[in-house]
């Protein structure tokens, strides 16, 4: 590694999750909020901080590099599927684990202080390189297009510069990291010992998309079938069911689709499959919505938001219809609700006051999107009485993917704009970061979001991977 000048001891990594999804803009439907542990406020919250994470993440078999906003707000793009014939679990818990609760990272004020770089690492200028943060573990994979198996490196990130803690060689070719499982590290189809690097084969077999949800892996195929295993013991499976209908989530590029949309985290933890299935984590017990056709199914503190196209319905966690109402003359599609620390879903009558009226008066942060396109869209943030006016790439191959939570520091010094997977415990991709009182970019030497990839990895570390050079660089706020 290179030295530059010497940081404060980092923080213990408080990461949130790496690539997820934020909202899109439609012209039919509103914004899609997700679910959250406790009923959501009626009015704005503090923010908080310090809370477990477990871990959730959703991927399909592509590159860890690409991020797709579809599960947030383009579900409901999608049309009817025929119905699911889901049938019963088999080897369900008798004990349901803990549901899941969030975390998102809130950085430190002094990023507002400036900017400096505190060590580098040279991942292999010809390698294909990912990395992924866990905690205070950086995990650099690294693969070349001549075919030859993917390597794994894991770094100790708790002290003043990074510190090799393991390398082991993949079975298989393909290398791009899928997330983490318990105390294993998801790469290609194997399990990679978070703590010594020993790899064995993933339970599932060539899954069609992959689902972690704490220490539950889901494995669904295009046959419908879907399968479960606990990380506590990976060869035994826990459920099976079929949900048919589940490519859904998938949205139309097949891209990751992690997002607080399709897990409803209460009493019971709950996932939307598809739109016609809803599935216990813990047991594996189906919910059948088909009867009602819905086009999409979004998740809330209390329940969930069902749309078909015309009208919306609340319906309770396990499907239960409560009430139903339609698009108001008030609703404007281009302001939307923007998550925070403090405020990551609305309840469903918040949701609903937004459609009907567009009502966003309890709502933390609001983001207005124009300019949509493959290069980037133009936003502007209301926060606090402030008002951010930027752009932000693209993190696919379209406009439909945006910051997913707009995170301040504790005083509101601060503002950044991640990408995260909300129930993960991996770092949040940061997509820009602002100081509130000016409201200016705030920048990292020798790197820019066009080459580089930003993670924060705990309130006061910000790891960067250049993708054409392969160069990890640490920051830290201040002048240094």
């Amino acid at each position: 590694t290179q030295r530059t000048t010497p940081p404060a001891q980092p923080e213990p990594a408080q990461a949130a999750p790496a690539q997820a999804k934020a909202p899109a803009k439609t012209t039919d439907a509103p914004t899609n909020p997700s679910t959250s542990t406790a009923p959501a406020p009626t009015a704005k919250t503090k923010r908080r901080s310090g809370l477990p994470r477990p871990a959730v993440i959703a991927v399909v078999l592509v590159t860890v590099l690409v991020v797709s906003g579809v599960a947030w707000a383009g579900i409901r793009f999608l049309g009817p599927e025929s119905p699911p014939a889901a049938r019963p679990a088999e080897n369900a818990s008798e004990t349901p684990s803990a549901g899941p609760t969030t975390n998102v990272a809130v950085p430190d004020a002094a990023w507002a202080d400036g900017v400096h770089e505190v060590w580098t690492l040279n991942a292999g200028e010809k390698e294909r390189t990912s990395i992924t943060v866990v905690d205070d573990q950086l995990f650099v994979t690294t693969y070349t297009p001549e075919s030859t198996p993917a390597s794994v490196i894991a770094y100790s990130i708790s002290g003043a510069e990074p510190e090799k803690q393991w390398e082991t060689q993949m079975r298989d070719m393909e290398g791009y990291q899928r997330g983490v499982w318990g105390d294993y590290l998801i790469v290609g189809g194997e399990l990679i010992s978070r703590s010594d690097g020993q790899n064995t084969r993933a339970p599932w077999s060539d899954p069609d998309v992959l689902i972690v949800i704490n220490d539950t892996a889901i494995a669904c195929r295009k046959s419908n079938a879907c399968e479960a295993w606990r990380s506590s013991d990976p060869a035994s499976r826990v459920w099976s069911i079929t949900a048919e209908g589940w490519q859904a989530l998938l949205g139309i590029d097949g891209m990751r689709f992690d997002s607080r949309t399709n897990v409803h985290a209460g009493e019971r933890t709950i996932i939307a499959l598809s739109p016609k299935t809803l599935v216990d984590v813990d047991t594996g017990e189906t919910f059948d919505l088909s009867p009602d056709d819905y086009a999409s199914v979004t998740a809330t503190t209390d329940g969930w938001v069902a749309y078909n196209g015309s009208e919306y319905t609340i319906l309770s966690p396990t499907g239960e219809k409560k009430d139903t109402f339609r698009a108001g003359s008030g609703w404007d599609p281009d302001k939307q609700f923007g998550a925070t620390p403090s405020q990551e879903w609305p309840s469903s009558e918040q949701y609903r006051g937004h459609v009907e009226e567009g009502d966003l008066s309890w709502a933390e942060a609001s983001v207005s999107y124009t300019g949509l396109g493959k290069d980037g869209c133009d936003v502007s943030i209301s926060f606090d009485g402030t008002t951010i006016e930027s752009r932000i790439e693209s993190t696919g191959t379209n406009c439909m993917a945006y910051p997913s939570v707009y995170s301040p520091s504790e005083g509101g010094e601060v503002m950044m704009a991640l990408l995260d997977s909300p129930f993960s415990p991996e770092s949040a991709r940061i997509m820009k970061a602002w100081t509130l009182a000016d409201q200016r970019e705030i920048t990292f030497p020798g790197s820019n979001t066009e080459k580089s990839i930003f993670y924060l990895a705990n309130p006061s570390l910000i790891i960067a991977l250049d993708y054409q050079s392969g160069r990890v660089t640490a920051y830290a706020p201040g002048k240094g």
